[in-house]
């Protein structure tokens, strides 16, 4: 690996916990990086939406790179994907709102195909819309068969290969209320599940709904893959750990680092849980909170052509002058550096998504226009775009390391 040169194997401070037969062995690592923090200065590429473009976003959640190296973005609100090249030329905008073949509504991530295709993860009804480059629709792909007066949900998936890798939940209703099973399986094309590498229960009792922050934790958002095929993922919320899984589903390692907790203000605890609420035949039910103190060990994770590991903690995005900071691990699971990202943007009011080739995505003003979007589902009559366009419009900029 390039990194190899700068900062030898043998200056990494890692060491290896002996594990039990059929046990995977866990990476410990020090609380601080023996490559120290890198400072990435990062300068725009170009930009697109904003109060000097034609085009209006509505709430842009993801972006991925194509198979020629465009960017696409992803507007959950206005459901279309936009295609830009890397000169910031708009190629196309593609998809459209409906349930139709081709169409989707609330669509929350992308996910690259086999045979060049494009696939949007719908969570709910559960399933993925595949669509050929040109928004052509292509054979959709359902995960796994819902319990019968039951339903499913996908909060992401990846691609590698001729296997899926799918995060969601199969929810069955009880007498109370309903049972629902998260999960994190390896799947093949058709969304069959071939391996289960993570799950948890949670029963829902409508006479008493409850949102324990604990006992809701789970890997959506907290979860990625590499470029050979590997899946990452943080399952325990107060443990600083990362489970490694082969391309076929084993537990290779864990990787843990020393770290602690960050403590919440009494603000951020007010904001947890509050906007949720359970939708029942009878109205809204309001949901009676237990909220932790502290935010979760891991925020968000990614993993780069290079196959590093970069991970986002609960700190990140509170450091003086930095949008984000990464601690960066080797494929042996060393933590090896720190990155922190200087951009031109607020981390509590703009989102940033992370392309895996050096590039990052800032999403301005995503707070704001997510806001309004929930608001306008609150408000049936109204129009959706209206309220957003009281706010500065949504605006879109490819960022790269600069000087």
């Amino acid at each position: 690996m390039r990194f190899l040169g700068l900062l030898p194997a043998a200056c990494v401070v890692a060491s290896v916990a002996a594990a039990a037969p059929g046990e995977a062995p866990r990476i410990r690592n020090a609380a601080t990086a023996p490559g120290g923090v890198e400072t990435w200065n990062l300068a725009e590429t170009w930009r697109a939406g904003g109060e000097d473009d034609d085009i209006f976003f509505g709430v842009i959640t993801d972006a991925k790179l194509d198979g020629e190296g465009n960017v696409m973005l992803l507007d959950m609100q206005l459901s279309r994907i936009y295609v830009y090249d890397s000169d910031g030329e708009r190629l196309r905008a593609i998809g459209r709102d409906g349930d139709g073949p081709g169409e989707f509504r609330q669509a929350s991530d992308l996910v690259s195909l086999p045979r060049d295709r494009i696939g949007v993860v719908a969570g709910f009804p559960g399933k993925i819309i595949a669509l050929e480059q040109d928004g052509t629709p292509a054979p959709s792909i359902s995960p796994g068969e819902a319990t019968e007066g039951g339903f499913s949900i996908v909060f992401g998936a990846e691609c590698a290969g001729d296997r899926l890798v799918l995060c969601g939940a199969k929810l069955a209703r009880s007498d109370a209320g309903m049972n629902e099973t998260r999960y994190l399986s390896i799947c093949d094309l058709d969304g069959r599940e071939t391996r289960l590498l993570l799950s948890k229960e949670k029963n829902r009792d409508f006479n008493r709904p409850v949102y324990n922050e604990a006992q809701e934790y789970f890997v959506m958002r907290r979860w990625t893959i590499g470029p050979d095929g590997r899946i990452y993922a943080a399952p325990e919320r107060d443990t600083y750990a990362v489970y490694v899984y082969s391309p076929a589903g084993e537990l290779e390692r864990i990787i843990e680092r020393e770290y602690t907790p960050r403590e919440r203000t009494q603000d951020e605890k007010d904001e947890v849980g509050s906007e949720l609420v359970i939708m029942t035949p009878n109205g809204r039910l309001q949901m009676e909170r237990e909220v932790l103190d502290h935010e979760p060990c891991v925020f968000s994770m990614f993993v780069d052509r290079d196959g590093l590991l970069w991970v986002a903690d609960g700190h990140s995005g509170k450091h003086d002058g930095v949008f984000r900071r990464y601690d960066v691990f080797d494929p042996d699971g060393r933590f090896v550096k720190q990155v922190d990202l200087v951009a031109d943007g607020d981390a509590d009011e703009d989102g940033l998504l992370a392309l895996g080739d050096g590039r990052f995505v800032l999403v301005r003003g995503l707070t704001a226009a997510s806001d309004a979007m929930t608001a306008g589902f609150d408000e049936a009559d109204d129009d959706d775009t209206a309220d957003l366009e009281e706010d500065d419009p949504l605006e879109v900029i490819l960022l790269r390391r600069g000087a």
